[in-house]
């Protein structure tokens, strides 16, 4: 008999939460017990809220993905515009100087095992018909980094085609660069 109302009493203990809650009063565990009851209804709402705040997360995470590939369009699109702004100011330099340069195109050397590439590539021509390579990058700012970096993929391409003229044509120029350009034996022309 004892061992039959222990079962039942512990499974009130189990079912019925009133009863679980007047058993605990009487030895004093009551109050713990609501308590804890208010504990976990507070954590339930921080994880409500925690899984908010990674929905946000998640959808601004999108949203900076989506900016990204924009401005990526956008800075192509710009970069096309500049090239061609540079193109027409790197045919006017050349003829200044009694050139002619055949078809201008890119072209893609590896330096330090990344493919780079470099605007225009072409054969100038001078008074005497003599052909020099051109090596020319168009660039919207420049500063000593920029060109320190074109020096670099310009000697790798000149491995390649030759020894030439090395050119930057670029809108907004630095004072560094020019000192750089300089020590690099390139020249600079402001578009």
């Amino acid at each position: 008999m004892a061992e039959k109302l222990k079962r039942e009493f512990i499974d009130l203990l189990e079912k019925d939460v009133e009863f679980r809650y007047t058993v605990a009063g009487y030895i004093g565990l009551s109050e713990i017990l609501k308590r804890l009851d208010r504990l976990e209804e507070g954590q339930n709402r921080l994880w409500e809220n925690q899984n908010r705040l990674w929905e946000e997360v998640r959808d601004l995470r999108r949203e900076a993905l989506d900016l990204r590939r924009e401005m990526g369009g956008l800075s192509a699109t710009l970069g096309a515009i500049s090239e061609g702004g540079a193109r027409r100011a790197l045919r006017e330099w050349l003829r200044e100087k009694g050139l002619v340069a055949e078809r201008l195109k890119p072209i893609t050397v590896i330096v330090d095992g990344e493919e780079l590439e470099i605007n225009f590539y072409g054969q100038a021509l001078d008074r005497e018909g003599r052909k020099i390579p051109l090596y020319a990058e168009a660039k919207s700012t420049i500063r000593a980094r920029e060109v320190r970096e074109f020096a670099k993929i310009a000697r790798e391409a000149e491995k390649k085609y030759g020894e030439g003229l090395k050119l930057i044509i670029a809108y907004r120029i630095y004072e560094d660069a020019y000192k750089t350009a300089e020590e690099e034996h390139i020249q600079i022309i402001e578009a």
